[in-house]
């Protein structure tokens, strides 16, 4: 499991995309090295919430009783929430950087092993939650600076597949943007649907 300030140093380059991009991670240890990410933010998170959620009762004048079980019963469901969005998060990262690897097969087909290299890039996914997840801890300010690291990841999981895989930088970046612009458009879709569904419902 690698050590959890290295999650830092491979999102912001302190850690050479060129040396980590050739340690062989298998899915395994890929699959544990996101678990410490997404549980260590999850539970950070949790906390947070929790309080935020004692405060608000607070400051409404909640009754004491009340305001204590419904904050206990906040953790509770956070706590049995948590787990099923980690199978849920750590299924949808294996198909999307399966998606990848994919890709990339039209322009290599000797690319390596399809588990190693999604256990690279589930380490990599991971580092990208410790960075944005820990800038989502502080409120507003935190949140718009979460939204621009998830925008620099598509530069961090560039540079790993053009090293990883040995592709020029046209090709690598032909392999991180189709399945980035796949995901806006099905975004796009969604949302349009629910505006049709919502505002058509309203008009009809």
């Amino acid at each position: 499991m690698i050590n959890p300030m290295s999650f830092v140093d491979v999102f912001t380059g302190r850690e050479p995309m060129q040396y980590f991009a050739q340690k062989r991670i298998s899915l395994r240890k890929g699959v544990m090295n996101f678990a410490l990410a997404f549980f260590s933010i999850g539970i950070l998170l949790g906390i947070e919430f929790t309080l935020f959620r004692f405060l608000y009762g607070l400051l409404t004048g909640e009754e004491l009783v009340a305001m204590l079980i419904g904050t206990i019963l906040f953790a509770v469901a956070f706590a049995v929430v948590l787990p099923i969005a980690f199978v849920f998060r750590v299924l949808l990262c294996y198909v999307w950087a399966s998606l990848h690897f994919f890709i990339a097969g039209f322009f290599r087909p000797n690319r390596g092993d399809l588990n190693e290299f999604n256990g690279s890039m589930l380490t990599v996914f991971a580092s990208e939650l410790v960075v944005s997840g820990g800038m989502s801890l502080v409120p507003v300010v935190g949140w718009l600076a979460a939204a621009i690291a998830h925008l620099y990841s598509l530069l961090v999981v560039f540079r790993f597949i053009k090293e990883r895989i040995g592709l020029p930088e046209v090709q690598a970046a032909i392999i991180v943007l189709i399945p980035a612009n796949i995901a806006m458009l099905f975004m796009v879709i969604a949302a349009a649907a629910i505006s049709f569904i919502l505002i058509g419902s309203k008009v009809l």
